[in-house]
């Protein structure tokens, strides 16, 4: 049934189509004003907008609601980024941009603004389905993205915006967090840190503003502290995140748990304002446990993930981990079976395929694992050249490509092929050195050990060995730290109330 604002609408489309503009300003107006849906106001904004544009000479209430209807639109896509569905999100951020042009003035601060919120929703969107490689992080041509955000946001500083999608502070340190995750996934950790670290100065400063103490408990906040800076201490999680996945990369496990046990403490503090993030840290006890050889603890967290029903987007790289765990756990043909059975429940349907690059890449990285397991090289060839392809064309993964090329190397020694699995080899291994992966640095120096003796060199082999050796005592020593300090219990086996 069509409501009066549903009519109020058409009204106003049917005067403008038939001349009658100031009518039908009128009607948009209405709708403007109303208690409708944002879809709604979004839509009869932009079509006033446009209207008095084209019509008039209310150039300034022209681009006052063209602008408030792309504000609600970058709220829509944000949203949809959010739930996983990146074609909405990307048909929005198209409109965004369309209305972007349409502006009369393009020069103004509320404009550059708006213009750094639509980048910030493209990184955001390219980040989520995890093709790094179209930031072009290495290039500083004007055409990256990056390079136009830090433009951008390099003239806006120390301006307060026009408009109150989010604080001054928020907005920079959203910026600087999303340039430490696009630099922590592609490898170059000092950058990352460093921007890390300049998000998390922003973002203390803005929830002191605020009186949001994240000290104290959802209960103990002033209703109006706890409203207005919910937003920043969710930006505060999201950091403290990635702090806790750039840790782990770096085989730096005690300062890895500190993290965690932040926010856990966080999420059992603001039970109600944090409940969206207990599967993303679940997610990092299960890479926690991992490194720190906990497979059975580390499965059952990934597993946690993949029965909460309101984390979709979690499920592949939950599957995917919880996997390889029970390959690791079991080198039986059972194994084998929980593997694959976790690996086809997050399958994506025929003629589709997943959200994510670094879902499809990890996907086939364990699926090619298990082809091996089972004694089909030539399947896990395919996929793991095809892993590799993605890893390094698409997502920019450099941690990825060394464990691929590891995994790869015996494959291509068991063609014959002694050169190209030496060179595979020592190609992970700088790589893998650089950002300080220490446990697949011990499994390649252990692959090129393996494969020295193989081929009979038996001096390498030695040379290898002393080094891996090496490498495994200063692991062993960081594990027993780890599990000497106080965070480590918490990290493993907090499990949230909410199940």
């Amino acid at each position: 049934m069509e409501t009066a604002v549903d009519a109020l609408l058409r009204l106003g489309l049917q005067l403008r189509d038939s001349g009658c503009y100031a009518p039908a300003a009128k009607c948009l107006l209405a709708v403007c004003r109303s208690n409708a849906l944002p879809a709604t106001i979004a839509t009869a904004r932009l079509l006033l907008g446009q209207l008095l544009l084209d019509h008039t000479r209310e150039l300034s209430q022209a681009k006052e609601h063209l602008t408030a209807a792309a504000l609600q639109l970058l709220g829509h896509a944000f949203l949809y980024v959010h739930l996983n569905d990146y074609q909405a999100a990307t048909t929005v951020l198209k409109q965004c941009h369309a209305l972007l042009d349409s502006l009369p003035d393009k020069h103004t601060r509320e404009t550059r603004q708006l213009e750094a919120h639509l980048l910030m929703l493209g990184v955001s969107l390219t980040l989520a389905r995890g093709s790094l490689k179209d930031l072009d992080l290495d290039d500083n041509r004007s055409s990256s993205m990056m390079v136009q955000l830090q433009q951008l946001m390099g003239g806006l500083e120390n301006h307060e915006w026009a408009y109150s999608l989010m604080p001054a502070r928020q907005v920079e340190a959203t910026v600087a967090m999303l340039q430490a995750t696009a630099y922590r996934s592609v490898g170059k950790l000092a950058p990352a840190n460093a921007f890390l670290q300049r998000a998390e100065q922003l973002v203390d400063q803005q929830l002191a503003e605020l009186r949001f103490a994240l000290e104290k408990t959802e209960g103990a906040l002033n209703p109006h502290a706890l409203w207005a800076g919910k937003g920043c201490a969710q930006l505060k999680v999201l950091i403290l995140q990635q702090h806790a996945l750039s840790a782990l990369t770096t085989t730096a496990f005690t300062e890895a748990a500190q993290h965690i046990s932040d926010l856990i403490g966080i999420l059992q503090r603001f039970p109600t304002l944090m409940r969206d993030f207990i599967p993303s840290v679940q997610m990092l006890q299960g890479h926690y446990a991992h490194g720190l050889g906990e497979l059975a603890i580390a499965a059952s967290h990934f597993r946690a993930v993949l029965d909460c029903d309101a984390c979709a987007s979690l499920h592949p790289a939950a599957a995917a981990t919880a996997a390889l765990c029970e390959l690791k756990l079991d080198s039986k043909q059972s194994g084998v079976g929980r593997a694959i059975e976790l690996l086809d429940c997050v399958a994506p349907d025929s003629g589709k395929d997943f959200a994510a690059w670094s879902d499809k890449a990890l996907h086939q990285l364990v699926s090619s694992l298990v082809a091996l397991r089972q004694g089909d090289a030539a399947t896990a060839k395919v996929q793991l050249a095809r892993t590799l392809k993605i890893s390094h064309n698409t997502i920019g993964n450099s941690q990825l490509v060394g464990v691929v090329l590891v995994a790869l190397a015996p494959v291509q020694l068991d063609k014959g092929d002694s050169s190209g699995a030496s060179a595979l080899l020592d190609s992970a291994f700088t790589i893998l050195r650089g950002i300080h992966d220490m446990p697949s640095v011990v499994a390649c120096v252990d692959a090129m050990v393996a494969l020295q003796e193989r081929l009979g060199n038996t001096d390498k082999a030695a040379k290898h060995r002393v080094y891996g050796e090496r490498k495994a005592r200063e692991l062993q020593g960081l594990l027993v730290t780890a599990r000497a300090a106080e965070a480590h219990q918490l990290v493993l086996n907090w499990t949230p109330m909410q199940q």
